[in-house]
């Protein structure tokens, strides 16, 4: 059923634009662009890498190609970016196939892509709009400077300047540019068929007295002979770069299982969970599982006397470690996270008395906050760590601790 609403809402789509032979993908036009790489990398909603595809309009302003839009198959995502004189299309590598393009006046137009894009690379095509209504390879470009200018042709406004017009019918017309501080430029011109006629005037500013003011408004037009071809001014490669957005890493939670090995001597395990994204945080627990050290009836100092009594002992020792704490994680590169924490701990060192009892050894022991500092590599769906714990508390100073931990992101 869900399928079958996707399609209808497909058909339902593609029925509200007119298909029309008059837009279409130049034949030929696409084309993938040496050395040319997306800066920084996009990834869409499912952290998958993209590409991008730049649509070069031919005969389409750019008012008209600001109305374009994209779809594709449902394995693929589109991000659009309008640029000057370029429409991006960001698409999901590997998964793009076709495209279909909608405009509101031209109709619609699918196109298959005849290659597989790959991640951050960038490829280029040409859209072209063929009126048939207009005279044959037809057109008007109108320019100024500065540039900003708006048009206007027989008192219709045709957007500003710089800008491309075609659906001017053969005979005379009037043109008019305006901008705001600048004295307005009108001008008479005859078009004819196959005619590319050009205008690139400059505007000079209300402030700017002339000695003599020029009357005539008869424009000289540069004339090109139809049968010459005009060849699109080829633009260099460039790194696409993108308008800088706010940095968006996924939220990810994750999960570490952790062994750690103190200098006492003595090994503990325990768990790290938390989440992150840009910034985010974690908790911790950490234990050896033994507890006879726990809950002694009697302390010694380092030399194993109890209230400065000598006592005697079998040579066997107990440990018992505790400790829990959490804090916050901070991405320095996309997968690796700087961590620093704060918790509380224990250590005790216990020994066996030959009555079979255990006695603290107040020396050896401590507790108290602990510190906490490491790094942690976020590589897909695995996740390690390296931290150092630091003891705060103890008779004997400070206690140091190495934690390894392998876990899973979710």
């Amino acid at each position: 059923m869900k399928r079958f609403l996707l399609v209808l809402f497909a058909l339902i789509s593609i029925n509200a634009f007119a298909q029309s032979d008059s837009f279409k993908v130049k034949e030929g036009s696409f084309h993938h662009v040496q050395g040319c790489v997306t800066i920084p990398a996009h990834t869409d909603q499912n952290d998958l890498p993209m590409g991008v595809i730049k649509i070069i309009t031919d005969n389409i302003n750019e008012q008209q190609r600001a109305r374009l839009s994209f779809e594709g198959n449902l394995a693929m995502g589109i991000e659009v970016e309008q640029h000057e004189g370029e429409t991006w299309v960001y698409v999901t590598a590997r998964a793009a196939t076709f495209l279909r393009i909608k405009h509101p006046d031209f109709g619609v137009t699918e196109f298959n892509i005849p290659m597989e894009i790959e991640a951050n690379k960038c490829y280029e095509m040409t859209l072209q709009y063929l009126n048939n209504n207009a005279p044959v390879n037809t057109y008007i470009s109108v320019d100024s400077e500065p540039s900003g200018a708006d048009i206007y042709i027989d008192g219709k406004h045709y957007g500003k300047t710089p800008n491309i017009i075609t659906d001017l019918p053969m005979g005379k017309h009037e043109i008019k540019l305006e901008k705001q501080e600048y004295n307005p430029v009108t001008k008479i011109f005859i078009i004819e068929e196959g005619e590319k006629l050009k205008f690139n005037e400059t505007l000079l500013s209300v402030y700017y007295k002339e000695s003599a003011v020029e009357d005539d408004k008869v424009a000289a037009v540069e004339e090109e002979k139809p049968q010459k071809k005009e060849k699109p001014e080829k633009k260099p490669v460039e790194k696409v770069k993108p308008e800088k957005k706010a940095e968006s890493l996924p939220k990810t939670s994750f999960l570490t299982l952790n062994a750690a090995y103190s200098l006492a001597p003595q090994m503990s395990f325990g768990f790290t969970y938390g989440q992150v994204k840009k910034l985010g945080w974690y908790v911790s627990a950490m234990s050896n599982f033994n507890f006879d050290a726990m809950g002694c009836e009697y302390e010694c100092d380092m030399n194993g006397k109890i209230d400065g009594d000598i006592a005697f002992y079998t040579g066997e020792t107990a440990g018992t470690r505790i400790s829990v704490g959490g804090g916050v994680l901070y991405s320095i590169s996309k997968p690796i996270y700087l961590k620093a924490g704060l918790g509380y701990g224990l250590r005790y060192i216990a020994w066996q008395g030959t009555d079979g009892s255990w006695v603290k050894n107040t020396y050896y022991s401590n507790k108290g906050v602990e510190l906490d500092a490491g790094l942690m590599l976020s590589l897909g769906k695995i996740n390690a760590s390296f931290d150092g714990l630091v003891n705060m508390g103890g008779e004997n100073g400070p206690s140091l601790e190495f934690k390894l931990g392998l876990g899973l992101n979710f």
